[in-house]
Protein backbone atom coordinates (compact mmCIF):
# COMPACT_ATOMS: atom_id res chain seq x y z
CA UNK A 1 0.00 0.00 0.00
CA UNK A 2 2.70 2.32 0.40
CA UNK A 3 3.95 1.69 -3.07
CA UNK A 4 0.88 2.63 -4.35
CA UNK A 5 0.48 5.63 -2.34
CA UNK A 6 3.71 6.79 -3.43
CA UNK A 7 3.11 6.62 -7.07
CA UNK A 8 -0.84 7.79 -6.53
CA UNK A 9 -1.85 4.55 -8.32
CA UNK A 10 -5.53 4.13 -8.28
CA UNK A 11 -6.18 0.81 -6.66
CA UNK A 12 -9.26 -1.32 -6.29
CA UNK A 13 -9.24 -4.04 -3.59
CA UNK A 14 -12.24 -6.78 -3.77
CA UNK A 15 -12.84 -9.88 -2.04
CA UNK A 16 -15.40 -12.69 0.13
CA UNK A 17 -13.62 -11.30 3.31
CA UNK A 18 -15.40 -13.03 6.51
CA UNK A 19 -14.66 -9.82 8.60
CA UNK A 20 -14.96 -10.27 12.35
CA UNK A 21 -14.51 -8.21 15.31
CA UNK A 22 -10.67 -9.68 16.50
CA UNK A 23 -7.43 -7.89 16.54
CA UNK A 24 -6.23 -8.72 12.80
CA UNK A 25 -9.32 -7.72 11.33
CA UNK A 26 -8.91 -4.23 13.13
CA UNK A 27 -5.56 -4.32 11.57
CA UNK A 28 -6.69 -4.78 8.13
CA UNK A 29 -9.30 -2.27 8.46
CA UNK A 30 -7.25 0.68 9.94
CA UNK A 31 -4.61 -0.26 7.31
CA UNK A 32 -7.21 -0.02 4.17
CA UNK A 33 -8.86 3.55 6.23
CA UNK A 34 -5.31 5.02 6.75
CA UNK A 35 -4.03 4.49 2.89
CA UNK A 36 -7.41 6.24 1.92
CA UNK A 37 -9.25 3.14 0.78
CA UNK A 38 -13.22 3.34 0.98
CA UNK A 39 -15.81 0.75 0.95
CA UNK A 40 -17.98 0.91 -2.13
CA UNK A 41 -20.63 -2.02 -0.75
CA UNK A 42 -22.06 -0.62 2.06
CA UNK A 43 -25.28 -2.81 2.47
CA UNK A 44 -25.82 -6.83 3.04
CA UNK A 45 -24.38 -9.27 0.56
CA UNK A 46 -25.10 -12.50 2.84
CA UNK A 47 -28.75 -12.80 3.92
CA UNK A 48 -30.17 -15.45 5.81
CA UNK A 49 -33.86 -16.04 7.88
CA UNK A 50 -31.50 -15.10 10.94
CA UNK A 51 -29.12 -12.77 9.91
CA UNK A 52 -27.56 -10.24 7.36
CA UNK A 53 -23.91 -9.59 6.84
CA UNK A 54 -21.22 -7.65 4.77
CA UNK A 55 -19.22 -10.16 3.33
CA UNK A 56 -18.38 -9.06 0.20
CA UNK A 57 -15.88 -6.10 -0.26
CA UNK A 58 -14.68 -3.35 -2.39
CA UNK A 59 -12.45 -0.97 -1.13
CA UNK A 60 -11.09 1.88 -3.69
CA UNK A 61 -8.56 4.59 -2.79
CA UNK A 62 -9.55 7.13 -5.32
CA UNK A 63 -13.15 8.30 -4.95
CA UNK A 64 -13.05 11.55 -7.33
CA UNK A 65 -13.15 9.01 -10.46
CA UNK A 66 -16.20 7.64 -11.90
CA UNK A 67 -17.15 4.15 -10.67
CA UNK A 68 -19.93 2.19 -9.98
CA UNK A 69 -20.28 -1.04 -7.82
CA UNK A 70 -23.12 -2.67 -7.01
CA UNK A 71 -25.10 -5.98 -6.02
CA UNK A 72 -26.08 -8.79 -8.19
CA UNK A 73 -29.34 -10.48 -6.55
CA UNK A 74 -28.97 -13.87 -6.92
CA UNK A 75 -29.33 -17.71 -5.52
CA UNK A 76 -26.73 -19.42 -7.44
CA UNK A 77 -24.39 -19.08 -3.91
CA UNK A 78 -25.55 -18.31 -0.60
CA UNK A 79 -24.47 -14.91 -0.80
CA UNK A 80 -25.19 -12.35 -3.50
CA UNK A 81 -22.44 -11.13 -6.38
CA UNK A 82 -20.75 -8.29 -6.56
CA UNK A 83 -18.94 -5.67 -9.36
CA UNK A 84 -17.04 -2.74 -9.69
CA UNK A 85 -16.93 -0.80 -12.76
CA UNK A 86 -14.27 2.00 -13.40
CA UNK A 87 -14.93 4.79 -16.02
CA UNK A 88 -12.28 4.11 -18.84
CA UNK A 89 -10.61 7.11 -20.90
CA UNK A 90 -12.33 7.75 -24.19
CA UNK A 91 -9.93 7.30 -26.56
CA UNK A 92 -9.20 9.01 -29.96
CA UNK A 93 -10.85 8.18 -32.96
CA UNK A 94 -8.87 6.39 -35.25
CA UNK A 95 -10.48 6.93 -38.81
CA UNK A 96 -8.01 4.56 -40.40
CA UNK A 97 -9.02 1.25 -38.42
CA UNK A 98 -9.91 -1.46 -40.91
CA UNK A 99 -13.41 -2.57 -40.71
CA UNK A 100 -14.29 -6.27 -41.34
CA UNK A 101 -17.88 -7.66 -42.40
CA UNK A 102 -19.27 -11.17 -42.91
CA UNK A 103 -20.95 -11.87 -46.81
CA UNK A 104 -23.74 -14.22 -46.36
CA UNK A 105 -24.33 -15.05 -49.53
CA UNK A 106 -25.32 -18.54 -51.05
CA UNK A 107 -21.96 -19.16 -52.56
CA UNK A 108 -19.95 -18.34 -48.79
CA UNK A 109 -22.70 -20.60 -47.33
CA UNK A 110 -22.03 -23.22 -49.67
CA UNK A 111 -18.11 -22.57 -49.56
CA UNK A 112 -18.51 -22.90 -45.28
CA UNK A 113 -20.14 -26.40 -45.82
CA UNK A 114 -17.26 -27.90 -48.01
CA UNK A 115 -14.49 -27.17 -45.58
Amino acid sequence: MDTINKEHKHCVIMGDVNIETHLKTSDYLDNLFKNGFLPTITKPTRITSTSATLIDHIYRNNMTTAGKSRIIRTDLADHFGTFYISQAQKTKHLPNLLKTTRMFSDANFFNLKNI
